[in-house]
């Protein structure tokens, strides 16, 4: 600014100059205090409740495992009687799991809509029911202690992988094509491709026969043999042609045109 100024302030033309810039600069600075960069301070906070979601998710997992272990229920309360205790840290894992999983992923998706990133937040639905279904699939083929088959154990587990899988599914393609780069498409013809359809050419046979060019030339020399008569019969009756000179120029005439 100060060096439009220095270099002809009085000019009109420099007046403009320094008005489109400074309109520049306020909409550029309008524009990065409306979209915060993504620094250092937004990597973070991304990648570290995505690590919380996946730390709660491995948390139940592992959790959860525990309790199967010793038959699929325990209690540590003091107040009700327990069929047996939970082994220790297990509800305080469930507990943190659960809740510190939820709160994580709501900041994860704070972040990544804050600072305009990727976001895979609806990948934590199918980490989940399909890492519970593994331990209820796994458990009620082998159960602990007896050796038939827990069916309740297995049905929750058919369940939960459904439940985790058709998502997953159904995302497949989507999450394939924004992880990996697409091939570049061959030419066609390629299967699938369809050749756009042509009009039919039509010849038309022409309507007027011009004649052979012999034809064409021996009538337009008697149309001028017929003309150049007419006009020495106009000047012999005018006077203007005597009776030698009509003859003498109509026989020339004559010669000419055969």
């Amino acid at each position: 600014m100060a060096a439009i100024l220095r270099s002809g302030g009085s000019s009109p033309s420099s007046w403009t100059q320094s008005g489109s810039l400074l309109r520049s600069a306020t909409v550029i600075g309008t524009e990065s205090a409306r979209t915060p960069r993504a620094g250092v301070a937004a990597s973070l906070t991304v990648f570290m409740s995505l690590a919380a979601v996946v730390c709660g998710i491995t948390l139940l997992f592992l959790a959860m495992r525990s309790i199967m272990e010793i038959g699929g229920s325990c209690g540590s309360d003091g107040v009700h009687i327990p069929v047996r205790p939970c082994p220790e840290g297990v509800p305080l894992a469930a507990m943190g799991g659960i809740f510190g999983g939820v709160i994580a992923l709501f900041v994860y998706i704070w972040a990544t809509a804050k600072y305009g990133v990727p976001a895979w937040a609806w990948l934590g639905w199918p980490a989940l029911f399909l890492s519970l279904g593994w331990n209820f699939l796994e458990f009620g083929i082998d159960p602990p202690g007896t050796g038939e088959l827990a069916w309740g154990w297995l049905v929750c587990g058919v369940v939960f992988v459904a439940m985790g899988g058709v998502p997953l599914v159904a995302f497949a393609k989507p999450l394939a094509r924004a992880i990996l780069p697409l091939p570049a498409r061959p030419e066609y013809p390629y299967p699938g491709y369809q050749r756009p359809r042509k009009e039919p050419v039509v010849l038309v046979e022409p309507t007027y026969d011009p004649g052979p060019p012999g034809d064409r030339m021996g009538s337009s020399g008697e149309a001028s043999v017929v003309a150049a008569l007419e006009r020495l019969s106009e000047l012999h009756r005018s006077g203007a042609l005597t009776d030698e000179e009509f003859s003498a120029a109509k026989e020339r005439v004559l010669e000419e045109g055969a």
